[in-house]
């Protein structure tokens, strides 16, 4: 017979985190014999686990890792920073995130660093498995540990804790640490410390890390042809250009951000062109995957963004100088730019 079963609580951040909770709440036995059938209180997710069930909430709110677990327990006293058994749940509750409208980034999860792999980054003992251990004492097993590529790679050596992503539903490490300004006052004198306030992106516009500046990314929906694109970014901020992207976690979460956005369109207009020497060319020897097309948004940088459908890009017609990145997929395509497009990806520096 159920006794109890445990709830899981998210909540987001001013640096959005996740938190998982999870409280204990008796069952009320009835008077036959019958077990009562496991539920949640309003507002949580039951999701079947063994031996448990288990609720699940993403609670929603400026949070640290420091203050996580007070963040649930204000929502039930009994419950914890939650972590995640499978994929059904993280995509059950990344859905409840992008539901509540507010834009969360990351959510704090209820998983830390293993005392083995503390100061290690991948390993072939600190794998993207074995790094990390659940803390909530319900979720087990690794198939909840889907991390971004390359993760976790403990990049400053003190990322024990781990968020997740909600445009994609991956994992990252992170220190746990947010910057903040304080101020401390005395009887005789008041002093204020302020720290360099985060870089930060509008309402809309998500966050991403970029060096030298972090760079603000948003999928702007609708009709757009390659000669409106610009006039579309910029509608939305004057300072807003046609983005490239640095890497597969900005392609999975603006495909992911489109997908969401619900009206389904089927490619995006992204910045770049092919370069003066392959105007004309098919793919060779020196006009490449990685060599045809150049960005145009003075920030992306490298090759890494240039994930192409097989066999292109294919200049087949001889002008298609221009890229479209198909949702679905996340891949790209060559394209003249005579047609008409679901979007455009727009980008610009944060602030």
């Amino acid at each position: 017979m159920i006794s109890r079963i445990f709830y899981f609580c998210l909540a987001f951040g001013s640096v959005f985190w996740v938190d998982a909770c999870f409280p204990t709440v008796p069952v009320t036995e009835p008077s036959s014999t019958v077990a009562p059938e496991p539920s949640c209180p309003d507002g949580w997710t039951l999701f079947e686990r063994t031996p448990t069930p288990w609720c699940m909430r993403v609670a929603l709110g400026a949070t640290t890792q420091s203050t996580a677990l007070a963040t649930c327990q204000a929502l039930d006293s009994s419950a914890v920073v939650s972590g995640f058994q499978n994929q059904n749940e993280i995509t059950t509750m990344m859905n409840a995130a992008i539901a509540a409208g507010s834009g969360p980034t990351n959510l704090i999860i209820g998983a830390k660093r293993t005392t083995a792999c503390e100061g290690q980054g991948l390993t072939a003992t600190c794998t993207a498995t074995t790094s990390f251990e659940w803390t909530d004492g319900s979720t087990t097993g690794t198939d909840g540990f889907q991390w971004l590529p390359n993760q976790p790679d403990n990049s400053n050596g003190v990322q024990n804790f781990a968020v997740i992503l909600v445009a994609s539903g991956l994992l990252d490490d992170a220190d746990g640490t947010v910057p903040e300004i304080s101020t401390t006052s005395s009887t005789t004198t008041t002093t204020t410390t302020t720290t360099e306030a985060p870089p930060s992106c509008p309402d809309g516009w998500t966050l991403f890390d970029r060096t030298p500046t972090p760079w603000c990314m948003r999928v702007a929906l609708g009709a757009t042809t390659q000669s409106t694109a610009l006039a579309t970014c910029q509608a939305l901020d004057p300072s807003a250009v046609i983005s490239g992207f640095q890497n597969q976690n900005e392609i999975t979460t603006m495909t992911n951000a489109a997908i969401a956005a619900g009206s389904g369109p089927t490619n995006l207009i992204i910045g770049a062109k092919r370069t003066t020497a392959c105007e004309g060319q098919v793919l060779t020897a020196t006009c490449t995957t990685t060599t045809s097309f150049e960005w145009t948004d003075g920030s992306t940088t490298g090759t890494d963004g240039f994930q192409w459908l097989a066999g292109q890009p294919d200049n087949s017609n001889g002008v298609q100088n221009f890229v479209v990145i198909l949702v679905a997929s996340g891949l790209m395509d060559d394209a003249d730019g005579t047609g008409t497009r679901g979007g455009v990806v727009c980008g610009m520096n944060a602030t």
